[in-house]
C-alpha cells in the first residue's frame, strides 16, 4: 500500500512539474506574440559578419530579427524576444530548400539568461513518403549540421555580439 501511495505521489509530482513548464512556455509564447505585434518601428538595421556567416540585423524595442546566410548556402531566420532587456525566447527557422512551404523550427525558452526548454517542430507534407533508409534531413534538404548542438552556442554568440557591438 505504501508503494502504491509513493508511486501515485511521484506521478502527480511529475505531471504537475510538466504542466508548470508548459504553462510557463505558454506565457512566454503569449508575451512574444504581443511583442511581435507591437514591434513595427525598426530602431536600427545593419549587416555584420560573424565568423563566416553573413548576418542581416533589424533591431526593434523588444525584438531582434536576423537573417543568417551560411557559406554552405543554408539560411536561418533567428528572432530574439526580450522582456525588460532580458532574453526570454529565441525562434529559429530554417526554410526547406526544396519546398518554400515547409520549415524546420527550433524555439529556445530562456529564464535568467539560461536555456530552460527547447522545442523542435516542423511542417511537412503528409503525402510525401519518407524512405526507411533516408533521414528527415535528406528527404527535405535541411542542413543536419544546424541542429540543437550547433544552435545553442550559435544563438548565444550572435546575441552577445549584437549586444556588445552597437
Amino acid at each position: 500500500m505504501k508503494n502504491l501511495i509513493v508511486i501515485i505521489s511521484l506521478v502527480v509530482f511529475v505531471q504537475s512539474y510538466a504542466q508548470n513548464d508548459s504553462i510557463e512556455m505558454r506565457k512566454i509564447d503569449s508575451l512574444s506574440y504581443r511583442i511581435a505585434s507591437e514591434s513595427s518601428r525598426i530602431n536600427s538595421q545593419s549587416n555584420i559578419k560573424l565568423d563566416s556567416v553573413k548576418v542581416s540585423v533589424k533591431k526593434f524595442d523588444n525584438k531582434i530579427e536576423t537573417e543568417n546566410q551560411f557559406p554552405s548556402g543554408s539560411n536561418l531566420s533567428i528572432i530574439y524576444y526580450l522582456n525588460k532587456s532580458e532574453l526570454i525566447l529565441v525562434k529559429v527557422t530554417e526554410r526547406c530548400p526544396t519546398n518554400k512551404e515547409y520549415s524546420n523550427y527550433t524555439d529556445f525558452y530562456f529564464k535568467h539568461g539560461k536555456i530552460k526548454k527547447i522545442r523542435n517542430y516542423h511542417n511537412v507534407s503528409m503525402c510525401i513518403a519518407i524512405p526507411l533508409n533516408e533521414s528527415f534531413y535528406d528527404t527535405y534538404g535541411y542542413n543536419e549540421n544546424l541542429n540543437n548542438d550547433f544552435l545553442k552556442p550559435y544563438i548565444k554568440k550572435l546575441h552577445d555580439y549584437m549586444t556588445n557591438h552597437r
